[in-house]
């Protein structure tokens, strides 16, 4: 599988230069070769983790749904701007300063 994962990260590293994609093109070629190589083999260890936690398929399915999701809304909390300032303005409502004492 690692072969696999390898052969992967060289395929996205070829299309990122054929499309000219800055991020690739401006880094080495062996730190993206690390990285997309690093993420192939942590979700192929994600999906070993829910296949033995799971007794059946349809359980499975609904588990890496739901993984899946919850990475897409934390991305999309966590890229944004805004967090930053509901973390440290003195200006914000009761329930953000629960949540900061909460996270604090």
């Amino acid at each position: 599988m690692t072969i696999f994962v390898s052969i992967l990260s060289f395929i996205q590293i070829g299309i990122g230069y054929a499309f000219d994609i800055k991020f690739i093109s401006n880094s080495p070629v062996l730190v993206i070769f690390m990285l997309f190589l690093s993420f192939g083999l942590s979700m192929q260890a994600i999906g070993f983790m829910i296949s033995t936690a799971c007794e059946n398929v349809k359980t499975g399915y609904a588990v890496a749904y739901a993984f899946i999701l919850l990475a897409i809304v934390m991305q999309l909390f966590f890229s944004g701007g805004y967090i930053i300032y509901y973390l440290y303005s003195d200006e914000v409502e009761l329930w953000e300063k629960i949540v900061r004492f909460i996270l604090e």
